[in-house]
């Protein structure tokens, strides 16, 4: 195809000339593509599934985000708000980092509103996106992976921000539910992975961001020692939201795992010859991270490069398992982003006199691997598939009925400009 490059070597723009972006993704990334030939004829078959089992979505949330899908101009394209939705999450914990960096202390408490807010403007968005692609007739795989990978950043970062404003810290507790959150959300994936869909269950993604405005709410009221009120007799608010948050995870990751094992794929599948191959990425994820929490001081010290660090890398390898489930091939397990982490832990083992250094460069690192990996996956569909990523190129669905025009069809390119000839003729 005119305008990409197979094989080792650049990616060209659409107008054939580098730019100063593609060439720094080289120079960390040696496949000039994400995806093959035939993986890109798989995609071309791929459609998004889901359960969702919220009765808060159901007959709450759902109303009132279609309502506020309506109010949304139909010249704005879904990924557009992804986009705009990852940016709130990044502002507000970027500001909350900047007073709390070890994930304690307090913040002025105008920041926690922020958070709250910046929250529920992400969750809005999040899920209005996919309503706007139906809404205008553009919903992608583009769209589906740009969803998906945003929410897989957003996961750390909200858990960075929530930590922090129970004032909870570095210490153990914290890792164990930053840890087991991040894992749930891979589990999630490969549940995806293998079943051919994601599952929400009664209690899920919504509620647990609801719980999170909370958090922020109260400690924005009353500050972050709130959480040390103690209730239940010598238990505090703390050790309750806690205890809670590692029950709801681990409940998550369980039904994940039932699901993985139990499904009854058809023998042959892909699906059933693979299904416990992406337990190699996420077990040496888990080894390698516990291998730094214990042998440095990383953790204590630079808690929120840390915490960044690890979930950026976690974000690489879902987005690998992503990927593959859209492409419907083999998952690679082994990543440079891990690779990175790995060296990361040999040279704490080494000497610990730069270990600050370290974190600083394997985090520019991994963060470049990730939005490399991103901007060559979206880069290649974008010219496979003729799609725009941030914009509606053509009159939609909606805008073409807004015009009285009766027989839109599905609201394609292809029907406008027949409706459009025949206007002429």
């Amino acid at each position: 195809m005119p305008g990409i490059t197979r094989g080792p070597g650049a990616i060209a723009s659409p107008s054939g000339a580098g730019s100063m972006v593609d060439k720094l993704i080289l120079y960390t990334e040696s496949e000039a593509t994400v995806f093959t030939a035939l993986e890109i004829q798989n995609l071309k078959a791929h459609r998004y599934q889901s359960q969702d089992g919220s009765y808060l979505n159901k007959y709450v949330m759902n109303p009132y985000w279609n309502t506020v899908v309506s109010y949304v101009p139909t010249w704005v394209a879904p990924n557009v708000l992804t986009l705009l939705g990852l940016s709130s999450i990044i502002l507000s914990t970027g500001v909350l980092m900047y007073y709390c960096p070890t994930l304690s202390g307090e913040a002025p408490r105008w920041v926690y509103f922020l958070c709250a807010i910046c929250l529920h403007v992400y969750q809005t968005l999040d899920a209005i996106d996919g309503k706007q692609a139906k809404r205008t007739n553009t919903g992608s795989v583009i769209g589906e992976l740009m969803d998906h990978g945003c929410d897989s950043i957003t996961t750390i970062l909200t858990l960075m921000g929530t930590v922090a404003a129970i004032d909870l810290g570095a210490d153990f507790g914290s890792f164990r539910l930053i840890m087991a959150t991040l894992v749930g959300f891979y589990l999630a994936h490969w549940n995806c992975y293998v079943t051919g869909g994601l599952e929400f269950g009664i209690v899920d993604v919504t509620e647990a961001q609801m719980q999170m405005m909370l958090v922020h709410i109260l400690t924005g009221f009353f500050g972050p020692d709130v959480w040390k009120t103690q209730v239940f007799g010598t238990a505090s608010l703390r050790a309750c939201f806690m205890t809670f948050g590692i029950v709801f995870v681990m409940v998550s990751i369980m039904r994940s795992l039932r699901n993985v094992v139990m499904h009854e794929a058809p023998t042959g599948s892909l699906a059933n010859d693979s299904r416990y191959e992406p337990a190699a990425a996420i077990l040496a994820f888990v080894a390698i991270v516990s291998g730094l929490m214990l042998s440095c001081d990383l953790w204590e010290e630079r808690t929120a490069l840390f915490c960044w660090c690890i979930g950026i890398v976690n974000s690489k390898i879902v987005c690998r398992l992503i990927v593959s489930h859209m492409a419907k091939t083999r998952m690679v397990s082994w990543d440079k982003s891990l690779a990175c982490l790995m060296l990361l832990l040999a040279s704490t083992r080494m000497s610990s006199t730069n270990d600050h250094v370290s974190l600083q460069l394997a985090s520019v690192y991994v963060t470049v691997q990730f939005v490399g990996f991103a901007w060559r996956a979206i880069k290649q569909l974008s010219l496979e598939f003729n799609i725009p990523v941030l914009s509606i190129p053509y009159p939609n669905i909606a805008t073409l009925k807004e015009r009285g025009v009766k027989d839109v069809g599905m609201g394609s390119k292809e029907s406008y400009f027949t409706e459009a000839s025949h206007k002429n003729k």
